[in-house]
């Protein structure tokens, strides 16, 4: 079911790329939640040595299907890469929000986004660094992501690493705050060449260990699920990825589905589809109103409503938010068809509501 909803009736191929981004996405959201959960202190850092150009080489098709149409991307990476000892998730973090930035700086125009690894002797001051603390000397590895975008203003160099400052309508990821936090914490630092008009340089230089790279360790296949469900099902969550993956593993499962990208959205749909919905997926962190309010108004509305709650938080700190009838269908994120589909199950039984 879930090839036919995807091709449409494209080619194998098509359909084969479009099923990778999608893993793909799945993958890098779930790894933001798990960044955002270490630096909260709820989850946990995974160090092993890395190699900067490998990680970009695993990540091209994704990068691919997250940039301009217009943007042309050269990539020179050195081969024989000296590793560097990093959490694989925040450092695919870190090449995401550059790239992704260095696309946004072309605009709607065409342009060439240059992506370089390569090692680096650092023996005294570096020139622009940018930060207070120097790098200690050692031999960096460093990843350099270049546009030939609009450039910044001298005011935008100045706040471009500041929590929460953005010059775009909508911001990705975790942003050049998070990055520079995540480079420090490396042990590194981060060099950039700006000026308005003519572009933007951004060098990442991490320190090199001598240790043999080790790839993570893998997950063993997990064996699909038969069981398939039936009716509409109201899906809220703020992540437009989140929102993206979880629709297509619903309507997998058999469901239709209603997204809702707030926790106002989502009572507003409730309000418009309350006889149709069978259930609501419900995340637990959004910005306008928490999932334990939305969850309040919804019941408000019908009590007997069915809500599978999900969030990337520990089941132990959620417990003091919802009742424990409505932590028995509790998923934490990130999560696999086949969980969605057992709690799901459990939350609605095996009946087919067209026979209630």
């Amino acid at each position: 079911m879930l090839f036919r909803a995807l091709s449409g009736g494209a080619h194998e191929g098509e359909a084969s790329e479009r099923v990778t981004d999608i893993r793909n996405a799945a993958q890098h959201a779930a790894e933001l939640t798990n960044q955002m959960l270490a630096y909260s202190g709820r989850g946990h850092f995974d160090v092993r040595p890395i190699s900067l150009t490998e990680l970009v080489l695993d990540m091209t098709h994704l990068l691919g299907a997250s940039l301009s149409k217009k943007a042309q991307v050269n990539y020179e990476l050195m081969p024989e890469i000296p590793a560097v000892q990093a959490d694989i998730a925040q450092l695919r973090q870190v090449i995401m929000n550059l790239i992704t930035n260095a696309s946004d700086a072309l605009s709607a125009r065409a342009g060439v986004i240059h992506v370089r690894t390569g090692t680096e002797q650092v023996r005294a001051t570096l020139a622009d660094l940018y930060g207070p603390t120097p790098l200690t000397p050692a031999t960096y590895a460093f990843l350099e992501v270049t546009d030939d975008g609009c450039g910044m203003s001298e005011e935008t160099r100045a706040r471009l690493f500041e929590p929460f400052f953005t010059t775009k309508f909508t911001g990705r990821g975790l942003g050049l705050s998070a990055v520079q936090g995540i480079v420090r914490g490396h042990g590194g630092g981060i060099v950039l060449r700006t000026a308005l008009g003519q572009g933007t340089t951004i060098k990442v230089l991490l320190p090199c260990t001598d240790k043999t790279t080790r790839p993570a360790p893998s997950q063993p296949a997990e064996p699909a699920s038969s069981w398939t469900g039936s009716g509409l099902v109201l899906m809220v969550d703020d992540d437009p990825r989140v929102r993206a993956v979880t629709e297509l593993l619903l309507r997998d499962l058999g469901f239709d589905v209603l997204p809702a990208a707030s926790g106002r959205d989502a009572i507003r749909e409730f309000e418009l589809h309350a006889d149709e919905i069978r259930a609501v997926v419900l995340d637990v962190t959004m910005p306008d109103l928490s999932g334990d309010q939305v969850l309040e108004e919804l019941r408000r509305r019908r009590a007997d409503l069915k809500v599978l709650i999900c969030s990337g938080y520990a089941e132990e700190e959620m417990q003091e938010r919802f009742s424990s009838q409505d932590m028995a269908s509790f998923l934490q994120k990130p999560y696999t068809r086949n969980a969605l589909g057992t709690r799901l199950q459990h939350l609605l039984g095996t009946a087919d509501p067209s026979e209630t």
